[in-house]
């Protein structure tokens, strides 16, 4: 389609090159002034321009949606191949800017492809179309034109590359608001809760001014540039007449040769002004391209490997002489953990020791610098990046909640859509169903962005339903009840109890009544693994850990 709106477009430049020759030749024959032979030259005079009004609009059309088609391939593109990235490439990258890639640097493309690239070609066509004919029409006129056009040149040439130069700055400052804009309204209750309105909104019109000042230049350039270029346009028309004139008054040009060059050159003008300032456009979409390039450029996650069998799945999950650090910062050493089917495993220790990084690798979030990580006898990275997250389900303390109904959240990550029964099954189990019975709409209640329509109870039961339909083998619960008062938390416990039954449940937690019970906990300090064993075992034998429970007060 993308080549049949080049062609169109074509079609109509060509029109639009035999226009003016009609018009000469009916002028020359005086045709126009014959009734008769002037209404027909009228009338194909007419034809004509309906017939290139038409066929610009359909190429246009064509062109556009092949340019609409592109932006949707390679916002997709971008999009998928950011969800299929490494954890750590999000650590270094605002998510606001990457948005900026997939929106705004695609914007750019579209435009080259659908605007900058047929309107070029087309123009082109037009310049040598034309040239040509004028050459058989008056070879003096065509060098008078020839030595004229260069000044056009002249003037949008550096134009272009003022506008390449501030494009790339207005990239990098709109790059840098939709980050801030984004940031800011993802976290406007903390903005609000802490007074920071000011200084968020001072960085917001820093990079507002910022873009006011270069479209300050932008402005600046053109009431400079385009009155000049149309005094130049002017000057030249003024030279076509006063030139070719004189040949008309000696006879050695014919009126209508006179007036169809002055046709040709109104209809070159664009094309020239397009063809000169196509290399600024090319910049600029080499540039958006090379952004959207080191993205993709960047190696997804290996998801080649076995699937994982559900008699699999009841083999223990091992970490063996793990070592791991961000960057030059060690969190993890020479740490090893078992952890059996269809047991409560606490992990716990002061903050930092290093207990969400462990979640983090058993999960395959990061991967270990040295050590292995087992499922029974096998290496982890033997099975699929996909399967092996399927053993997994997670209640953290964090919001993990969407901005869509509540049944949206249900049915998040899920590979098959429970039917009803199993849904108010689920919102049983986290004695959730009695608070959705007094919501007017149910479960299609709009939860708001992060879930902010909900309390924080609601919020962690919703995830324990979303949880409790995904059926994992494992559940690991990150600090899941840290933020709640005592009345939530036993609500919560309660349905993390229903939830835990037949799984194995691994627990981050502070609080003694989350831990307590568990068949093993694991004590984590100085980024190791300090011992292991029962709440009174480890209360026996650590001291470490009894004095952790004494100022945490657990």
């Amino acid at each position: 389609m993308f080549v049949m709106g080049i062609l169109f477009s074509l079609i109509s430049t060509l029109l639009n090159i035999v226009l003016p020759l009609i018009i000469r030749n009916a002028i020359d024959m005086r045709k126009l002034i014959e009734n008769k032979m002037g209404i027909q030259v009228l009338l194909t005079i007419g034809s004509l321009l309906i017939a290139s009004t038409l066929i610009t609009a359909m190429g246009n059309f064509l062109v556009s949606r092949e340019g609409d088609r592109l932006i949707a391939d390679v916002r997709t593109k971008v999009q998928t191949h950011l969800m299929h990235l490494p954890t750590s490439f999000f650590d270094n990258n605002l998510s606001g800017q990457l948005a900026s890639r997939v929106i705004n640097d695609a914007s750019i493309l579209k435009n080259f492809v659908s605007v900058t690239i047929p309107a070029n070609i087309s123009s082109m066509f037009m310049v040598i179309g034309t040239l040509f004919v004028l050459v058989t029409l008056d070879l003096k006129m065509t060098i008078l034109i020839c030595f004229c056009f260069p000044l056009v040149f002249l003037i949008m040439v550096p134009i272009g590359k003022i506008i390449e130069r501030y494009s790339i700055k207005s990239q990098t400052e709109l790059s840098n608001l939709t980050e801030t804009t984004t940031e800011s309204l993802r976290n406007i209750r903390p903005v609000k809760l802490n007074h920071a309105e000011k200084g968020v909104l001072a960085r917001f019109y820093r990079y507002i001014q910022n873009l006011y000042h270069i479209s300050v230049k932008f402005d600046e350039v053109f009431s400079i540039t385009n009155p000049i270029q149309t005094l130049v346009s002017y000057s030249i028309i003024l030279t076509l007449i006063l030139y070719g004139g004189a040949r008309v008054t000696n006879g050695t040009m014919t009126l209508g040769t006179l007036v169809s060059f002055l046709i040709y050159f109104f209809q070159l003008t664009n094309p020239i002004n397009s063809l000169a300032v196509f290399y600024s456009d090319y910049k600029q979409a080499i540039g958006a391209t090379q952004k959207i390039n080191e993205i993709m450029s960047i190696p997804t996650e290996d998801d080649n490997g076995l699937v994982i069998s559900g008699r699999q799945e009841q083999n223990p999950l091992i970490l063996k002489n793990v070592y791991f650090a961000y960057g030059q910062h060690e969190v993890l050493r020479n740490v090893s953990l078992r952890f059996e089917q269809q047991k409560k495993i606490a992990i716990v220790g002061p903050s930092g020791a290093g207990k969400t990084t462990i979640i983090n690798i058993l999960t395959r979030l990061y991967p270990i610098d040295k050590g292995e990580l087992l499922l029974g006898k096998t290496p982890a990275y033997k099975y699929k990046l996909s399967s092996w997250r399927k053993l997994f389900s997670i209640v953290t303390q964090e919001n993990s909640i969407l901005s869509g109904s509540i049944k949206d959240n249900l049915l998040f990550g899920l590979d098959t859509k429970p039917n009803n029964t199993e849904i108010n099954h689920a919102l049983n189990v986290a004695n959730l169903s009695s608070d959705i019975s007094l919501m007017p709409r149910g479960i299609s209640t709009i939860v708001g962005e992060q879930g902010v329509k909900l309390s924080g109870g609601q919020r962690q039961r919703l995830q324990i339903a979303r949880t409790y339909l995904k059926q994992t083998p494992v559940i690991i619960l990150d600090e899941a009840t840290s933020s709640l008062d005592s009345d939530s938390e036993k609500n919560i416990l309660t349905s993390l109890e229903r939830l835990s039954k037949d799984r194995t449940v691994i627990s981050i937690a502070h609080r003694l009544s989350t831990i307590v019970h568990s068949d093993l906990i694991y004590f984590v300090d100085d980024h190791r693994i300090l011992a292991c064993g029962t709440h009174k075992e480890l209360l026996a034998k650590l001291p470490e850990y009894k004095r952790f429970v004494n100022e945490q007060k657990l």
